[in-house]
């Protein structure tokens, strides 16, 4: 028996962009899958919430506990708040990062906007490869959604779109797309940073987060030899 803390990463689709999510058989469905990862007995629940914000969750999610919160098309709230509650946490934990000033903004918008014009090929291939892989993700009940977000052989393909046309995107002396992955990559390491800082002893700590931060997360989490990295869909059968 190992006496790692260990991690279940449950990547997760962003609630708002489903417009039916807060209707009452939707809420059903969540309820379910709240019931399935509760099983995993985390000890602490981890959301896609930049850092800077944890004291705000925090006073969100007492809110929620109060029953004075009603819960936004946010899985943050439809899950992480719903998760922790039901396992009876004090709290949850904001681990997410999101730095960029205003400089790395401009020179993002104006380079994507000329590495477009000066590479309209790997542009169309990009975009016909991202519409193959989006028609890969199906709709269905909450469930079947978030297992096609938790599939691996669909998360290597999210993450290869990155290094297959990001990475190639712009040219010398300009070379917006490594300049994007760069910053895509330090994000991951953050969040990866603060997850392993809240470690500690038997810990079980469950991350939520939108399922392209799956291939990163889970690579970092497993090569650092610090976790047990369990796997999701023993919770999702």
């Amino acid at each position: 028996m190992s006496n790692k803390p260990a991690v279940l990463v449950l990547g997760v689709f962003h609630f708002r962009y489903v417009e039916d999510i807060l209707e009452p058989y939707r809420q059903k469905e969540i309820q379910d899958l709240v019931k399935r990862i509760k099983e995993f007995r985390p000890t602490k629940v981890c959301v896609e919430e930049v850092a800077d914000r944890n004291d705000e969750l925090n006073a969100e999610y007492q809110k929620f506990l109060s029953g004075a919160l009603e819960l936004s098309a946010n899985e943050c709230q439809q899950l992480g708040f719903r998760i922790a509650c039901a396992i009876g946490h004090e709290k949850i934990y904001a681990t997410d990062w999101m730095h960029l000033d205003q400089t790395d903004i401009d020179l993002l918008e104006l380079g994507f906007e000329e590495a477009e014009k000066k590479q309209p090929e790997l542009v169309k291939e990009s975009k016909e490869w991202s519409e193959r892989l989006h028609k890969m993700f199906k709709p269905g009940t909450v469930l079947e959604m978030i297992r096609t977000n938790n599939n691996e052989e669909l998360n290597a393909l999210e993450h290869q779109y990155y290094i297959r046309y990001r990475a190639r995107l712009g040219e010398y002396p300009d070379y917006i797309g490594p300049f994007w992955l760069r910053w895509w990559y330090r994000r991951n390491l953050i969040i990866y940073s603060n997850i392993a800082r809240l470690a500690a002893g038997d810990d079980r700590i469950l991350v939520i987060y939108g399922s392209g931060h799956n291939y990163l997360l889970k690579q970092f989490i497993r090569e650092s030899g610090l976790f047990e990295l369990e796997h999701i869909d023993t919770y999702l059968k």
